[in-house]
Formats: C-alpha cells, structure tokens, sequence
C-alpha cells in the first residue's frame, strides 16, 4: 500500500523541511465566514503555486481541495453557484473561466478520493517513486475501487500518520500556531526505525497552552517538603500562584486585574513560524500581517514559556527550568 509506504512518510517529512526553510514566507490565510472571499483566497493561492517542489504541489491539492468545498458551500441550497459572483472572483483574480473549471474538477476529484480527510494528500505520491505510481492511480479509480480503497486504510497506522498530517494541515494557516514534530527535534531518520517507534516520532510533539500542575501525583509531589510560604496554600503549593497581597501582580503594568496575558493571544492574527537556519538551528519567524508592516511593537507579549510543574530537581536536561521567585523563600521552586 504505497499511501503508507516509508517513501511516502519520506515524502511527508520533506515537506515539512520545505516548510521549515526561512523565505518561504507564504501566506495561507483562508478564515473568512463568507464561502465566496475564500474561493477568492484559494484562487489566488492556486495560482502563487508555481513551483514545482513538493511543499508547493500539496498546496494546490488543497486549494483546489477546499476551493471545491467552497464553491459547493456558496450555492447555499442552490444548484449551482451565483454566476454573477464568481464572474466577478474571476475578474478581480485575472482567471479564466476554463482554467477556474480545471481546478474546480481537480477539487472534485480530491474530495472524492479523500472522503473528508485531506491529510491524505500528504501521502499521495506528489512525484516520480519507487512504485512507478502517479496521483492519477488513485483520482482514476472507479466508485467500487475506491469503497475498497478505503476499506484498506481504514487501520490504526493509517489513522496515526494522518494525524501527523492533519497537525501539519492547520499549521498551514498562518493565523494557527506552527507544530513541530518529534523527529525534527530529536533529529531522529524514521527510515531506520521500527513502525511503532516511527509511528510515535511522526507525532507532533507534546506542547501545552498553560502550565500543567497535578499535585496529586503522589509519587512526584509526596517527598516535596512543605514550602514556607508567608500565606496560606494548598500544599503542595503552586508556584505560578500570586497571594491576593502582593502588589504588583504584573510585570507589564500595575493593575490589580490586567489583561496583559489575554494581550497576548494573537488569535486571527499572524503567528510566528518555526524556521531551521542552518547552523544556528530552528527558531522562530515573525510574521507579519501585511508586506512592510511591523510584525511586533515594543514591550508586546508574544507568548509564555509553559510545561509540566514538577517539583525542584525532579527533571533534568536542557528544557528543565526553575521559577523564580525571589518574593518566597524556599528557592529555587
């Protein structure tokens, strides 16, 4: 089954690297509520789709992908869409009409063959391969071929390396925060590992909004010893807590109840993208919303560093850090 041969997960991870390259600085913004500004969106997307790398051909699979769920979206109980607006889309975007068909068929074919899961186009063969196949084995099958087709990859492995997929998919909307995968940051070559390694280094890796605090977990928390705190806790005690007496509770501002930590959530706005620069290693690249346009002012908060709260000493190596808090004793935390 090439759909979840190695050299189709090979395929997957190289995409992910074409992502990962500082200048490709594309934009695929689709959010829009009205169907009719997104199949505007998708057409333009279709046609910056000029190059012919693999990062590059997945995208126009998934504008012409979502461009005919759109335009099916838009008829809004109708047969067919308004001619009138998308002649105009045509006109603003330049398209002809035969060429505004061709992707419209392509995006028919997508979904049929995908069935509601776009992420497996990330393993549909974007080029030449060691099984001599094409994308057309599979937009040519027949209806009874594809009801097997689907009977096939309807198996756990399938499931797991879509959902790799479906984590890469809404990264690729930049209003989304970016994923990074287990095997980008273990540099690990999935091509020597057996399946159930692979299969759980193909997953993105573990990421949490907010801080995750279980004082419950006795075998972490029993041997901490009572933190001498100036007012009353819980013990164990949270160390991101503030007592109601401590004043200020900021470090951006000096109100009681501040908003500077819902300041930072850029929701619908552009969010930095996970870049490898060479030598330097991965970091992150700021976006901004328009070309020339400054992408953070001064004093912004653009995030938190956030992970697993255990006690001090409980974790080692280069991502284990210690709270400061220099109002408490009992340091470090």
């Amino acid at each position: 089954m090439a759909i979840g041969s190695r050299p189709a997960i090979q395929q997957f991870c190289n995409i992910v690297r074409s992502r990962r390259d500082p200048n490709d600085d594309r934009s695929r913004v689709a959010s829009s509520s009205d169907p009719n500004i997104r199949i505007e969106q998708r057409i333009n997307n279709i046609r910056k789709s000029q190059q012919r790398s693999d990062l590059e051909k997945l995208r126009k699979r998934l504008d012409e992908f979502y461009l005919a769920e759109d335009i099916e979206q838009s008829k809004d109980g109708r047969l067919q869409s308004d001619p009138t607006v998308i002649g105009n889309i045509l006109k603003r975007t330049g398209l002809s009409k035969d060429t505004f068909k061709h992707h419209q068929k392509w995006g028919n074919k997508w979904r049929v063959i995908c069935r509601g899961r776009p992420a497996l186009m990330c393993f549909i063969p974007l080029g030449q391969n060691e099984f001599d196949i094409s994308s057309k084995t599979y937009t040519e099958l027949e209806s009874t071929e594809l009801d097997r087709f689907h009977h096939l990859i309807d198996i756990p492995y399938v499931h797991s390396i879509c959902t790799a997929a479906e984590a890469f998919l809404r990264s690729l909307d930049s209003t989304s925060d970016d994923v990074e995968f287990r095997w980008e940051a273990d540099n690990m070559p999935l091509h020597e590992l057996p399946e159930n390694k692979m299969l759980d280094y193909l997953q993105p890796f573990p990421s949490s909004p907010g801080n995750m605090f279980h004082p419950n977990d006795h075998d972490l928390f029993d041997a901490w010893p009572n933190v001498p705190w100036p007012f009353d806790t819980p013990q164990p005690p949270d160390p991101t807590m503030i007592a109601k007496s401590v004043y200020p509770k900021c470090d951006f501002c000096d109100i009681d109840d501040c908003q500077c930590v819902l300041g930072s959530d850029r929701g619908g706005h552009h969010q930095p993208r996970i870049k490898d620069y060479g030598g330097l290693g991965r970091g992150l690249q700021a976006v901004a919303l328009k070309m020339g346009q400054v992408a953070y002012e001064k004093g912004a908060v653009i995030g938190f560093v956030t992970g697993e709260v255990v006690p001090a000493g409980a974790r080692s190596g280069p991502w284990a850090l210690d709270f400061v808090r220099p109002d408490l004793d009992g340091e470090p935390i």
